[in-house]
C-alpha cells in the first residue's frame, strides 16, 4: 500500500473482484451532478479530520550509505499562518523521487482530512453505468460544507438491497487526493 500512495496510484477492485491499480482519473468529467434538496440527493453527511492536517510535508529519500538523503518539501497552500510539518522517509524509491513523493504525501494528506458520504437511491449514473470508484461527480450541499458547485472524486462505492429499495452510498474526497495534485480552492472556502 505504501508503493501504491508514493506513485499516486489508486487501488481498488474491477468489477469481476480482481484488483487494479490506476492513476487517478482527471477532473473534467463528472458522471452525476448532485445538488441539495433535489432529486437523487438523499443525503451527505460530511467527515473532517484535523489530526493529521499539515502545514507542509517534507519527504527524504535515502541515499547509498555515507550520503546524506535527499529531501524535498511541500508547502500547503491552504494553511499558511501555522507551522506543522510532517516528515516522511522513503526507502523504496529512487532520490529524484523525492519531489513527487512529497507532493503525492500532501494530496492524501488533504484527502483525509475532508471527505464526504453520500447516499443515492440508484447505484447508476447518469449514463446509466454503475457508479465506480476513480470517477468524479459535482456537487452543491452547502449544509455539508459544499457551498458552490464543486467536482469531487469518487473513492468508494457501496450498494445497499433490501427487500424495497437498493441504495448507493459513495465516500468523496477532493479530486486530487491520489493524483499529487492540489484543487485551487476548497469547498468551503467558495462564496454562498
Amino acid at each position: 500500500g505504501t508503493l501504491v500512495q508514493q506513485r499516486g496510484l489508486v487501488m481498488s477492485n474491477d468489477a469481476a473482484g480482481d484488483l487494479v491499480f490506476q492513476k487517478s482519473v482527471a477532473t473534467g468529467n463528472a458522471v452525476a451532478h448532485l445538488e441539495e434538496g433535489q432529486s437523487p440527493l438523499l443525503s451527505v453527511a460530511p467527515q473532517f479530520n484535523g489530526q493529521g492536517y499539515c502545514s507542509e510535508v517534507t519527504a527524504s529519500v535515502a541515499k547509498k550509505r555515507g550520503k546524506s538523503p535527499a529531501r524535498a518539501t511541500e508547502q500547503n497552500p491552504f494553511l499558511r499562518n501555522v507551522r506543522r510539518p510532517m516528515h516522511v522517509r522513503c526507502t523504496d524509491s529512487k532520490p529524484a523521487d523525492a519531489t513527487e513523493l512529497a507532493r503525492s504525501h500532501l494530496s492524501r494528506m488533504l484527502g483525509n482530512a475532508a471527505s464526504w458520504d453520500v447516499e443515492l437511491p440508484t447505484i447508476v449514473d447518469r449514463r446509466g453505468d454503475l457508479f465506480r470508484p476513480n470517477t468524479t461527480l459535482t456537487i452543491k450541499a452547502p449544509s455539508a460544507m459544499i457551498y458552490g458547485k464543486h467536482e469531487l472524486l469518487i473513492r468508494s462505492v457501496t450498494k445497499r438491497k433490501d427487500q424495497d429499495s437498493t441504495t448507493a452510498k459513495l465516500g468523496l474526497v477532493l479530486p486530487g487526493a491520489f493524483s499529487g495534485e492540489m484543487p485551487a480552492v476548497l469547498p468551503w472556502q467558495e462564496a454562498l
